[in-house]
């Protein structure tokens, strides 16, 4: 109601006076519109991450900071046969490690804000054993204090398998190689040394072990790469199969 006891000028400041806080609630109103998008981005950001995790190949686990398990994928479930519930206890998970010992340096190491990657043996609650890679590290935020710890688990039965069966048959090729009387010696593409049989070995004077990674300039003498250096070829032999040679080729030693 009109107070004629009001001056114009009370009017205009009250005038103002509410534009501003008409002007406020409205700033206010776009800043809460604001905030809800990012919190429903959020979400949604958050939902797509949980989703890659459940999906992921890999077992993930998380625990608090004191080690006792809070989260772990399907994935985790399936590979240690452990649920949450059973691991939700100080260094609980530290039961899914072959080696205790080595369970306890791990969560030790994360507990620390280290990262901790490497390969060990693993097993599950029915005592089935594994070998994994893992990638253990601390979960920090924005104040580097660790708010986590979260375990990446792959199990490298697989690999290990087919690197044995490479090794096997590796060793089986060494072994015929060596039954073979003539040398024989494989390189890279660069011309280093791969490996070499027995044979190749006693004409060098050298243990395979010592010819790989190696190329020619650094097995035979300098002179044997000068251009008609007849001689010293010849030397060289001599000095390796002095039997071989004597009845067929002139002595250059003597």
């Amino acid at each position: 109601m009109y107070d004629p006891s009001r001056t114009n000028q009370q009017l205009l400041e009250e005038n103002a006076l509410l534009k501003q806080r008409i002007k406020e609630l409205e700033q206010s109103e776009s800043e809460l519109k604001r905030a809800e998008k990012a919190l429903k981005e959020s979400r949604e950001a958050l939902i797509h991450i949980q989703k890659a995790v459940e999906s992921s190949s890999n077992a993930i686990g998380v625990s608090n900071p004191q080690g006792s398990h809070f989260y772990q994928n399907k994935a985790f479930l399936d590979m240690f046969e452990y649920s949450v519930e059973e691991l939700n206890k100080p260094l609980a998970p530290v039961v899914t490690y072959a080696d205790p010992e080595v369970g306890r340096e791990v969560f030790e190491t994360i507990m620390q804000g280290n990262p901790w990657v490497g390969e060990t043996i693993m097993v599950a609650k029915s005592g089935r054993r594994f070998p994994v890679f893992l990638r253990a590290d601390a979960i920090k935020d924005e104040n580097d204090n660790i708010i986590g710890l979260i375990g990446i688990h792959t199990d490298i039965t697989e690999r290990k398998l087919a690197e044995e069966k490479l090794n096997n048959q590796m060793s089986f090729i060494s072994a015929l190689l060596d039954t073979i009387p003539s040398p024989i010696f494989y390189k890279d593409i660069s011309g280093r040394y791969l490996g070499c049989n027995r044979a190749y070995e006693e004409i060098i004077g050298k243990s395979s072990e010592a010819v790989v990674g190696k190329d020619i300039y650094d097995l035979y003498p300098p002179c044997l790469f000068q251009s008609r250096n007849y001689f010293c070829i010849l030397r060289f032999f001599y000095r390796r199969f002095p039997h071989h040679q004597a009845n067929i080729l002139p002595n250059p030693c003597n």
